[in-house]
This record gives C-alpha cells, structure tokens and sequence, in this order.
C-alpha cells in the first residue's frame, strides 16, 4: 500500500508542478528548466520505481497462474525494453530525450511508428513487471503511469507542433502516436 501511496504521490506532485510549467517553458524557451525536468523526473520515476517496489513485494496478489504470468510478464518486458532502448540510442541525446534541448525532431527508425516510443516502452515494462510478479498493486501503478502519459503528450506535442512547424504537422499525420504502421509515407 506505501508503494502505491508513494508512486501515486510523485506522479501527483510532480506532474502537477511539471504540467503548469511545462507549457509555458517550451513556450517562451523551447525546452525545459532544470527545476521542470527535475518536477517530471520525481513524476515518471517516483511510479516506476514504486511499481518495482510493489512487485517485489507482490502487493495486492493477483491470481494468474504462474506459467502464463511469467511468459506474458517477460515478454512484454522485452518488448518494452528494446522499444525502450531503441528510442533513446537513435535521439543519441540525454537532453534531446527528457526535454532539455529542441535543436532536432527525432522522425526515423522506430519513430516512424510511433511518436513516443520511451513512454510505451516504459509502460510495457511496467506492465510485463507487473503481470511478471502477479502484483497488483504493480498493475495499478503502471495504470497510473500510463495515464499520465496520456495526459502529459498532448502537452508536449503542441509544443513541438509550436516548434517544428509543418515539418511536425506532416510527421504527426503519418506516425501514430502510440504504434502502428507509418501512414503515407514516401520510402
């Protein structure tokens, strides 16, 4: 119950603090200020340590059978992991990747079927934790994770629409937001 407490309070604190200053940095900076990154750090990493936490623990046991979550929870960890992964070599950049700078928009490889892979590479991770160790306290804070993700993309695409211009405008048309296939796009 702390996990859930503690994840759901960081995620709360921080992600308010980092959606009302986020918008206007981006605005007036094209990225954002150490305290904002610091605020949306403690936000996404305070639930996921938390969602670790509470699997280790197996808080609020679910009862899935042991072979099935073992095969779904390891195998959405692999796949969150590589799409993870993957993302974060091709931006090729700590600052690029957290928000910390905006000089280049990220449009190949794995961004070409989805706009935010880290973040969905996250949650499947979280979520395969949380099936992994039949948690289900996990299971709710990957919930948690996740809709705050959703809550917090809108914010950053409308500054790179900002930013980017049509060059944005046209990517957004053809990658998903989440995954899928690339629609229209030349070869």
């Amino acid at each position: 119950m702390i996990a859930v407490i503690a994840g759901a309070a960081c995620l709360l604190i921080g992600g308010a603090v980092a959606l009302w200053r986020a918008p206007v940095e981006f605005a007036e900076n094209g990225r954002l200020s150490s305290f904002t990154f610091l605020a949306a750090f403690v936000a996404f990493a305070g639930p996921v340590l938390c969602t670790f936490v509470a699997a280790w623990n197996a808080s609020w046991p679910l009862a899935i059978p042991n072979g099935v979550a073992l095969a779904c929870g390891s195998t959405l960890i692999l796949i969150g992991a590589a799409a993870h992964l993957t993302a974060r070599i091709q931006f090729r950049s700590f600052r690029l990747a957290w928000g910390l700078s905006s000089d280049r928009l990220v449009t190949t490889g794995i961004y070409r079927y989805c706009r935010n892979p880290q973040l969905v590479g996250w949650a499947l991770i979280l979520l395969g934790v949380a099936l992994f160790s039949r948690s289900g306290a996990a299971l709710l804070l990957a919930a948690m994770f996740w809709a705050s993700c959703l809550i917090y993309v809108p914010v950053e695409e409308r500054f790179l629409e900002r930013r980017y211009g049509s060059a944005y405008k046209q990517y957004k048309s053809s990658a998903p937001r989440y995954f899928g296939f690339p629609k229209g796009t030349e070869s």
